[in-house]
């Protein structure tokens, strides 16, 4: 039995996600997405304005409360059609308020420090192929791309920090973990290469090489008794 781990990368995010700035964001965007999911002049309007300005036709995107790649789903369609939904927002009384120049800058920054998580979490909830042997090397990879990201605004940077510390608390200690250890030594995309320590990698091999000796030394065991049962038995036939 191993917890899902691609369940624990989502309770990961969730946590990072709990900022009180980007919280209050996050309530803005989904006011605005609200608005233009349930008014009819709202949508018709943000259809003609795309129209008019020869755009591809998109509609907003609702996040879900229990999906947090939802909220990047969210996020990111409402970069994608930030100009048009910025002049029908401009021409609607009713419409709520539009985001600042800043407030925009957030949301690039949101979008560009979630993805490596969604691109994880994508790998992870595969059903056609093994992921456990994936976790260690996918863990180091989504570090290293976080720690490269480049947010230019304070929520930014604060999210990439969170997000950070949070997955490494939850999932970095699946390195030292027989059963995850044991999967990523023996993948032959990875074998050693795939650890970030290389205690750990030592560790995993040492662990294979003592399971292989115990199976092999049962196995003799076995073949042992098998010989003696068999001249046994011929023996008695005899």
């Amino acid at each position: 039995h191993h917890p899902c781990v691609a369940h624990t990368l989502n309770l990961s995010v969730n946590e990072a996600l709990k900022d009180s700035a980007l919280m209050e964001l996050l309530k803005k965007c989904k006011s605005i997405v609200g608005y233009f999911k349930h008014s009819v002049q709202g949508s018709e309007k943000l259809k003609l304005t795309q129209q008019q300005m020869g755009l591809p036709i998109l509609k907003v995107k609702q996040d879900v409360a229990t999906r947090w790649n939802s909220c990047l789903h969210m996020l990111r369609r409402l970069l994608e059609i930030k100009d048009a939904l910025s002049v029908a927002m401009a021409s609607l009384p009713n419409a709520p308020d539009i985001l600042s120049a800043n407030e925009w800058k957030v949301l690039e920054d949101c979008v560009q420090v979630l993805k490596p998580a969604e691109d994880m979490s994508t790998t992870l909830s595969a059903e056609k192929y093994p992921t456990l042997s994936l976790v260690i090397p996918l863990f180091h990879g989504f570090e290293y791309t976080i720690k490269q990201t480049t947010p230019s605004t304070e929520i930014g940077k604060s999210l990439q920090l969170k997000i950070l510390e949070v997955v490494t608390r939850r999932l970095g200690g699946y390195e030292s973990n027989k059963t995850v250890a044991k999967s990523t030594f023996l993948d032959p995309r990875f074998k050693k290469i795939g650890f970030g320590s290389e205690d750990n990698a030592n560790n995993a091999q040492k662990w294979i090489t003592e399971e292989l000796s115990q199976n092999i030394l049962s196995n003799q065991t076995m073949a042992h008794i098998h010989c003696r049962r068999r001249e046994l038995h011929r023996r008695r036939q005899q």
